[in-house]
């Protein structure tokens, strides 16, 4: 019987490793240090004075260290406990009821035994709750195969193909199932109303001729972009992008003028510059072909 060395577990002795922990059991097993018989110290093997007090060292073997003397000891006799007289002690279940019947708990099952597993490298039988060979050294996995299971079958049968048979004379042929995507639904395209349709209307605008001293030009802009200056009574036609939009008349140091508009028809719109104590504002003076929706 072999004795690990790191955890103590005994094997057989054709083992060459720990069944439990992989321990090679053939590693040569270290000499014994060397005692000082002087000072008791431990000197390293090879050296021949001891380091603390330098007595020299023989080279066929150390001194062993003397054992001092133990001391006799002197036993204490145990006192023997006194016993409880009889009136003093506790009546019992069963001394006091009749009925009383004991039933004792039935023993616990043993634990199955472990069962031996077969090492994958050399094909050696292992001891059940071994971790390791005790032959090769190869660490059991958790998958390992139990003695006398199968082996373990790596022909694989593919699974069976659904083959369609050949339809009898006169019989319709059946039709694989093909799924069909549903249908699109084509876009609902949006309806205007005859006010609402984007470009249909055209809108001119009309800059009323300006007094001396008057902006040179007045900027046009429409949903916040600019489409065309005008000079003093010039005439500009524009074809908006929609029929609902947001008309604005601005110039340097001029108050700028603000409307909007939904367009019934072809538009037309006059403006001018007027003249006040201060500044100076543009005015709408005519419109028409469109509905105001607002204006400041």
């Amino acid at each position: 019987m072999q004795i690990c060395q790191k955890c103590g577990t005994q094997n057989d002795d054709e083992s060459v490793f720990c069944g439990k922990c992989g321990l090679p059991l053939t590693e040569p097993t270290p000499p014994a240090p060397r005692i000082c018989g002087n000072c008791g110290s431990t000197v390293a093997d090879g050296m021949i004075f001891c380091g603390k007090c330098g007595t020299r060292f023989e080279k066929e073997s150390a001194p062993e260290p003397v054992a001092p003397a133990s001391q006799p000891v002197a036993s204490v006799p145990e006192q023997a406990p006194e016993p409880t007289p009889a009136h003093q002690q506790t009546p019992t279940a069963s001394e006091t009821d009749p009925n009383f019947v004991l039933v004792e708990p039935a023993p616990e099952p043993a634990p199955p035994a472990p069962q031996p597993v077969i090492c994958s490298k050399c094909g050696n039988s292992i001891e059940g709750g071994l971790l390791f060979c005790d032959r090769c050294g190869t660490k059991i996995g958790l998958g390992a195969a139990t003695a006398g299971s199968a082996p373990a079958d790596t022909n694989v049968q593919p699974s069976p193909q659904y083959v369609a048979q050949p339809q009898p004379t006169g019989a319709p042929a059946a039709q694989a199932y093909n799924p069909q995507p549903a249908p699109q639904q084509p876009a609902a395209q949006q309806q205007f109303a005859p006010h609402q349709t984007p470009g249909a209307y055209s809108l001119t605008i009309t800059r009323e001729s300006a007094f001396a001293g008057a902006a040179m030009s007045a900027s046009v802009h429409i949903n916040g972009m600019e489409q065309a200056s005008l000079r003093s009574g010039e005439t500009r036609t524009l074809n908006p992008a929609t029929t609902e939009l947001v008309l604005e008349l601005k110039a340097m140091a001029v108050k700028s003028a603000r409307v909007k508009l939904r367009l019934n028809t072809n538009a037309n719109i006059r403006f001018k510059q007027q003249a006040t104590i201060g500044w100076n504002k543009f005015v709408i003076t005519s419109i028409t072909g469109a509905e105001i929706l607002e204006q400041s």
